[in-house]
């Protein structure tokens, strides 16, 4: 469809002969197809899409292809009818079960298209019409659409923002979500591997010299283990547990002092001692107790001296532990050289170690990359580091109490509740400025990382009387929040 000198125009190929547009006299029900879409104006054949029915989008509007009373398409019945005039952009439609979104030919309106079976057509709603401060003086330049987990439509909007769209058809909900970055989004894709759809983007990002840099990015996958939470942008995790490691052996040497030896292997282990290693820590399990080995100085790269975190027994000649019983704990590390002169966010062993914030904390200098590393106060065995984001919510103005309208009333909301799923901790208050911290540590976690929590996390905030009755939400710490409902409770006072 479409050429340049004839852009409403289809050809169809004979039936089951994909290269063959020919024609015969008199005219056959297989031969070739070949029409002009006429309406109103010019109709500059955009998309053509399959949803039950073949439906042409052109720039000026939504056209049926009916064919015949069966439903097939002859060079004698082709049956146009035209479904709308809303048009279509150049950017590819999205398939969402048997919906096709598109982007309206200005390019700053989002449409559905399906069957409406209460007029035997095919029409759709404006997507954007809740959200429509989203797209103001902006159009959508690349989308895709990721099915699994959640039913989400990516938007790269012209500016770099990224756009969400959340949509379940079949329940008729949508809703829009924002996301910016350290830089501009330009691109996306969705990827099929195995289970599930992952997303990559191409984001430009200006590095310390002042120039642009362009990276493939992946969105990671959400995880309800807090150790596994990833949350930072254009990060990079060090994991113990997938690091390559000798057999180590234990010897007691003085009370807390002990001798170390790594067994290692030709395959090229990940792992041995250099004089870097001093100050990493090796952990492993005695006796129902955890142990913490402090590496003090380096022989070679496969023996050293280290102090333990408790005093082991002397009468032990010696422990020895394979490569998935002892976990080595960094506090150096590098490979960050595409962050260099970013202050990051930083999860070390599931606690925050920084939280990005570059404002007036003290501690911005150590987590300022240099060099293409930062170093922690604390070694730790699962680390995740990358730029800092915070995720603000914000709930819609109080209109309706008890049946009665209160829009116009002051109202006061002194306490919130979130029901959240495999969510830790957050910040409430009525505005952004005037916030305060849920604190939910819990007595059995010991000293170890706080665990996410599927609850009902209530809490008083800092409130006064004002008209709209907000609440606002924000995670400002790289950890798991996800939001299923908000409980509001206060005082409706006059106007």
């Amino acid at each position: 469809a479409r050429t340049v000198e004839d852009e409403d125009k289809i050809w169809m190929s004979r039936t089951a002969a994909y290269n063959n547009f020919s024609t015969s006299t008199p005219v056959k029900d297989d031969d070739a197809v070949i029409f002009s879409i006429a309406g109103r104006r010019s109709n500059k054949i955009q998309h053509a899409v399959n949803i039950g029915k073949l439906i042409i989008l052109t720039d000026d509007g939504e056209w049926l292809v009916g064919g015949g009373a069966a439903g097939a398409v002859t060079p004698t019945d082709i049956n146009l009818q035209q479904q709308g005039y809303s048009g279509s952009s150049d950017l590819m439609p999205v398939m969402v079960g048997n919906t096709a979104l598109y982007v309206q030919s200005k390019g700053s309106v989002v449409r559905n298209l399906i069957y409406q079976f209460q007029s035997d057509s095919y029409a759709g709603a404006d997507l954007t019409v809740f959200a429509t401060h989203l797209f103001r003086n902006h159009i959508i330049v690349d989308w895709a659409y990721q099915q699994t987990p959640d039913s989400i439509i990516w938007a790269v909007r012209d500016d770099g923002v990224l756009l969400g769209l959340t949509y379940l058809p079949e329940h008729d909900i949508w809703g829009w979500h924002r996301h910016e970055t350290d830089g501009e989004y330009e691109s996306v894709a969705i990827v099929d591997e195995g289970n599930k759809d992952s997303v990559y983007f191409v984001v430009k990002r200006i590095n310390l010299l002042g120039v642009a840099e362009r990276f493939i990015e992946k969105l990671e996958e959400r995880k309800e283990d807090v150790i596994d939470s990833f949350y930072v942008h254009s990060g990079l995790t060090f994991d113990s547990r997938e690091m390559q490691r000798g057999v180590l052996n234990v010897r007691n040497a003085n009370g807390y002092q002990v001798d170390l030896n790594l067994v290692v292997d030709s395959g090229g282990n990940d792992y041995v001692f250099t004089q870097d290693s001093v100050g990493d820590e090796l952990r492993f399990t005695v006796g129902g107790k955890e142990v913490r080995v402090t590496i003090q100085s380096v022989t070679n790269a496969t023996n050293a001296i280290g102090e333990s975190s408790i005093e082991l027994d002397t009468g032990l000649n010696g422990l020895t532990f394979n490569s998935n019983q002892y976990l080595v704990a960094l506090d150096t590390f590098s490979g960050l050289s595409h962050l260099n002169g970013k202050v990051v966010s930083v999860l070390a062993d599931g606690f925050v170690e920084f939280d990005g914030n570059d404002t007036d904390d003290p501690r911005v200098d150590n987590y300022t990359v240099s060099g293409g590393e930062i170093s922690l106060s604390r070694p730790a065995t699962v680390v995740h580091i990358g730029l800092p984001y915070q995720s603000d919510f914000q709930t819609l103005p109080l209109e309706i109490a008890n049946s009665e309208t209160i829009a116009n009333r002051r109202k006061i909301v002194n306490k919130i509740g979130l029901s959240v799923q495999a969510s830790r901790g957050y910040f409430a208050g009525e505005t952004f400025d005037n916030l305060k911290e849920y604190k939910q540590r819990r007595v059995d976690d010991g000293y170890g990382a706080q665990r996410t929590e599927t609850d009902f996390l209530e809490m008083s905030i800092n409130a006064t009387f004002n008209r709209p009755g907000h609440v606002c939400v924000r995670q400002s710490v790289p950890l798991p929040i996800s939001i299923l409902a908000v409980t509001a409770t206060g005082l409706v006072g006059g106007n």
